[in-house]
């Protein structure tokens, strides 16, 4: 009897351990897997023209077609924006990452080039292509988009309040911050004006001048939409000219030139 227990109490634990060395096995070829042609951690359109792909979890390793030949390339994809590796000619590519930041819910097709960040940015159902300088001086997580604008609170923009009027007499507040045409504020655009009023002995001519040209600047990201565009620069023109003319504006350049400003409050 003792010798019959002690043969099951072998068998069990013969069985158990082979159940457990099966299950190890298992677990460690789910972990580090096969190679395989579209994975987890690097993702984009290469999937659909590389194959024999391997990733160690910073480092992408395919086949990449080109002309019908298949040719070994890597990327480390750890700076790689998500979703974006793509196969260029066998050889693989990705964007940059993208600094966080809520534009990123309203803004499509962006990328950098050195310190620049460039969104096309909607407001009002319409997108404009709009550009941030600088972007690595935002605070964290620190970038959106103020109706087709990317900003952040940094220099003139920390104090910016999104539904203030920095346009002009609160008499034009609804105009002026609702939009002069389809998709387009230039809140932001005078927010740069005020801070020039405001800075000592500067020129007011000059002053009017660039505010005009950024106003100029942000109408031509409007792209494939010629009448917008049109509507945006007449619009554009007649602040200008409102600006350089109006009584209203020279009272406002002597008040700052007074008390001086150093941005948006």
């Amino acid at each position: 009897m003792r010798d019959a227990q002690e043969r099951f109490r072998s068998g069990w634990v013969v069985q158990s351990l082979v159940l457990w060395v099966g299950m190890m096995v298992l677990l460690s070829f789910a972990v580090v897997g096969a190679p395989t042609d579209a994975l987890a951690g690097a993702t984009g359109s290469y999937s659909q023209s590389c194959r024999s792909c391997t990733d160690n979890g910073t480092t992408l390793s395919c086949e990449c077609s080109y002309k019908n030949k298949y040719t070994r390339t890597t990327l480390n994809y750890s700076t790689c924006e998500p979703g974006s590796v793509w196969n260029d000619k066998s050889t693989l590519r990705c964007n940059p990452r993208l600094p966080d930041g809520s534009y990123k819910q309203s803004c499509r097709n962006c990328s950098m080039s050195g310190n620049k960040l460039t969104c096309e940015c909607s407001f009002e159902g319409k997108y404009t292509t709009t550009s941030l300088d600088d972007y690595t001086q935002c605070p964290a997580n620190g970038i959106w988009n103020d109706k087709g604008w990317l900003l952040c609170k940094k220099g003139i923009f920390a104090n910016y309040d999104s539904g203030h009027n920095y346009c002009g007499p609160k008499k034009y507040e609804s105009y002026l911050t609702s939009g002069v045409a389809p998709g387009v504020s230039f809140n932001p655009a005078c927010v740069y004006h005020d801070v020039c009023y405001g800075q000592c002995q500067k020129d007011k001519g000059g002053c009017d001048r660039e505010f005009k040209n950024i106003m100029m600047k942000h109408c031509d990201g409007i792209k494939n939409e010629a009448a917008r565009k049109t509507a945006c620069r007449a619009n554009a023109e007649a602040y200008y000219q409102a600006v350089s003319k109006g009584a209203d504006a020279f009272k406002a350049y002597n008040c700052g030139q007074r008390s001086g400003g150093g941005g948006a409050r």
